[in-house]
This record gives C-alpha cells, sequence and structure tokens, in this order.
C-alpha cells in the first residue's frame, strides 16, 4: 500500500501576515516559514499507519520552487520514506494544483491521498474535494480519526450532533483535522539524517499542459479596522445599543 501526503509551506502560525506592496501577495521574504499544521497532522497519520502495517510505504510531496525543499526534509525526518517536489516558480490556483496533482497521481498510482483539510495562509479548503472529484474516487474531509481495515478505511468526522462514521473503500482521498493527532517531536538526529536524504524534483509544467487559471487576483487588501467595543453592566442600556446597532 502506498500513500501520498501533500504538503504546503505557509507562514509560520506565529508570524503576523504582511501584504507586499503590490498588493498581489503575502511577503514571505524574511520571514518564519512552516509546514502547514493540517499537513503535518496528515503525515503524522499517514505515519502512523505505517508503524502499525509495516508494508505500508509513505510519499511526501509538495508543489513550489526548489526553496520548498525544507519542509520535504522535514517530512522524511519525520518518518516518510520517499519526498518529491513539483518544481513551479509561478503561483497556482486551487484548481490548478489539483489539476497537477490528478495528472501526477495518474502517472504514479497511489492508494490513499491525505492532506490538510485547508492552510492556515488562505483558509480555502478547496483542493482535497476537487482532486477526489478530478480523479472520481471517494472523499472522507476533516477525519478525526482513521482506522484501515483491509481493502478500506473507516474514518470519523465530528459534527454538531456528535461523530458522523463511515467506511470508504480505497484508492480514497482524506483531509485532516485538527484532533486527527498530535505530530511528534522530531529529534536532531533525524533532521541531520534527512538532510542527505533525496528529493525528486519534476517539473511541475510538464504535466500542467492545457490547463490555465481560471481566476485573476487582482488585488490583496486588509479588511477595515473594526470599531472598539464597549462594555455596559446596564440591560436597558444594552438594549439600546443593541438597536442602534441592528438598524
Amino acid at each position: 500500500m502506498k500513500i501520498l501526503v501533500c504538503l504546503k509551506k505557509t507562514l509560520d502560525y506565529n508570524v503576523n501576515p504582511q501584504i507586499a506592496p503590490d498588493q498581489q501577495s503575502i511577503v514571505e521574504t524574511g520571514v518564519k516559514m512552516s509546514t502547514n499544521p493540517f499537513c503535518e497532522i496528515a503525515l503524522e497519520a499517514a505515519i502512523q499507519l505505517h508503524e502499525n502495517n509495516p508494508t505500508i510505504e509513505t510519499h511526501a510531496l509538495c508543489i513550489g520552487p526548489e526553496s520548498h525543499q525544507d519542509i520535504l526534509k522535514r517530512a522524511l525526518a519525520m518518518g516518510a520514506h520517499h519526498a518529491h517536489l513539483l518544481k513551479c516558480e509561478h503561483p497556482l490556483s486551487t484548481l490548478e494544483k489539483a489539476q497537477l496533482l490528478k495528472t501526477y497521481i495518474e502517472n504514479h498510482p497511489y492508494d490513499l491521498v491525505l492532506m490538510g483539510k485547508q492552510s492556515i495562509d488562505q483558509d480555502h479548503n478547496h483542493i482535497p474535494q476537487m482532486l477526489g472529484a478530478l480523479l472520481n474516487w471517494d472523499t472522507g474531509l476533516f477525519c478525526s480519526k482513521i482506522m484501515l481495515n483491509n481493502d478500506h478505511l473507516t474514518v470519523e468526522r465530528e459534527i454538531d450532533e456528535g461523530l458522523c462514521q463511515r467506511n470508504i473503500k480505497l484508492p480514497c482521498i482524506l483531509s485532516s483535522d485538527l484532533r486527527l493527532n498530535q505530530p511528534r517531536f522530531i529529534s536532531l538526529p533525524k533532521i541531520i539524517q534527512a538532510k542527505n536524504k533525496p528529493v525528486a524534483i519534476i517539473q511541475a509544467d510538464s504535466l500542467l499542459k492545457g490547463t490555465g487559471p481560471k481566476l485573476t487576483r487582482t488585488k490583496l487588501e486588509l479588511p477595515p479596522a473594526r470599531k472598539k467595543g464597549t462594555t455596559t453592566n446596564d440591560l436597558s442600556e444594552f438594549l439600546s445599543q443593541l438597536k442602534e446597532v441592528l438598524k
């Protein structure tokens, strides 16, 4: 069994994002970048499946420039067996990324694709659903528990009413929720060992023929500043202020 884990490099969650002067992107130069936390949870899930079944092979994949190899090296240190970079120097829309992954997976078959439910930089939550539709694979979203049972997976998802459990046949796509697991600590020796492990680089443009962006970004801007809130201990005053707000 082969598992593909899709990773994204994002601003570290402790960094306050700043919009670039051209208002087309977020400033990434000179700031701390990390693996998207939801993607790291997906990778931990794949490694745990391998630990329970040593015949499982885990592959980590990232789309982006060569500078994204660092998160793939981290994935290797964490426990992934192989790492692949779909090299692309220009930004891609979520649909283009899904199309790129579809072509790659058709050329390199996998039994299970794991990815984070969304990235913390843009919060799109698009690619798992898009990729499932393009491949016509069963898709389980926001998984908080994953159990492997022979030829299928049993997954759980937290919903308002409690837990929703579903059996999904392989091959399939799963997206990880925050409470699926806690990614492991990576020791320094494993980080050093991973530096010497190879990362396979594939030119993304060779897989993107015939596709193109469907959306064009015109401008990024911060939302208007919110008015400072007020507090009151008087119910009648509160109701009066609420009426003014709701007008």
